[in-house]
């Protein structure tokens, strides 16, 4: 069994009839999770999936849209910023960005820095007077942007998550169980709401160690102290244990090494261990580093073989 799915095996154990949160970076995780449970004939009665963003807007969305707010659509203020930006090069004709060429990628780039900028909690007034060309631009942005929400009556997760902290004045509750994947982005404001939220008691879905630290604004880093379900009833795979408890000389029976030239080859080979061992290929996981080219050769192949199998996140129509 995969690790990630032995504690939530066992969380669902310890807890279940209880009501139980699991916060995950994005739905089909989730949903790949909640399948994978299901396929192991476990229960998990009671578990709630959904990202931070998804919780805190069940929460304080329907008295956001009483007062006539709406969601931002995605990608509208894409749309929208490349006219503010527009309009602020023209009001600086001497300034950093004077002689670029405004599209998708100016805007998206600028665009990435306020949503940085918002999830973290900095508000235009909190950026401090410089004589820079490329600072008075982005709070020139900042301050429009901003004000095209509230002309629009839009709100974004920054917004959503700001309005979640104001109206958590109710203690937490103990009779929900929350827990986290390790994975799950979180910034400033969306660590600030669950901080409130679950009272900072809540179960890690991870490793306590990767090799590495994890990013800075991931579940892992900012909840350092936050205990992992216990696993010891459960069957951990290879791949857990490497790293937990590390490897064994008894694991070396079940470590296969090949080295292949070309992703071609690697896809065929990879493939060809699996029929080789009668294997369904629904029930075995093959990882992969990049979508590009692993997926597409990975579906070319099953469909010239006529080989069953299902891709999790779909298949991409190009």
């Amino acid at each position: 069994m995969q690790y990630p799915l032995a504690q939530l095996a066992a969380l669902c154990e310890a807890h279940p009839i209880q009501p139980k949160i699991l916060f995950v970076p994005n739905m089909q995780a989730g949903y790949d999770l909640t399948t994978a449970l299901a396929a192991a004939k476990i229960a998990w009665v009671n578990l709630h999936i959904t990202t931070p963003q998804g919780l805190a807007e069940q929460e304080v969305g329907p008295q956001l849209h009483s007062q006539n707010w709406k969601h931002l659509p995605r990608d509208a203020d894409l749309f929208f910023l490349e006219d503010l930006l527009a309009e602020a090069l023209k009001a600086d004709p001497d300034g950093y960005f004077a002689r670029a060429t405004t599209g998708p990628g100016l805007t998206r780039s600028f665009l990435r820095t306020l949503h940085a900028m918002r999830i973290a909690g900095i508000d235009p007034d909190h950026i401090q007077p410089t004589n820079s060309n490329k600072h008075r631009l982005l709070e020139t942005l900042y301050q429009s942007y901003t004000a095209r929400l509230e002309t629009d009556r839009t709100y974004d997760n920054a917004t959503l998550f700001r309005e979640a902290l104001r109206r958590q004045d109710k203690p937490p509750s103990e009779a929900i169980c929350f827990a986290i994947l390790d994975e799950t982005p979180l910034g400033a404001l969306a660590y600030q709401y669950l901080q409130k939220r679950t009272g900072n008691i809540l179960y890690r879905i991870g490793r306590p160690d990767y090799g590495l630290p994890p990013p800075v604004q991931s579940a892992a880093a900012r909840f350092p102290d936050a205990p992992f379900p216990e696993t010891t009833s459960f069957p951990i795979g290879i791949g857990g244990h490497l790293l937990t408890r590390g490897l064994t000389p008894e694991d070396c029976a079940t470590i296969h090494l090949k080295e292949t030239l070309g992703t071609e080859t690697e896809v065929h080979t990879i493939l060809r261990d699996i029929q080789h061992r009668n294997l369904s290929l629904d029930t075995v996981e093959i990882v992969y580093t990049t979508d590009t080219p692993y997926l597409t050769l990975l579906r070319d192949t099953v469909e010239r073989f006529e080989l069953p199998a299902t891709f999790a996140a779909g298949v991409p129509i190009h």
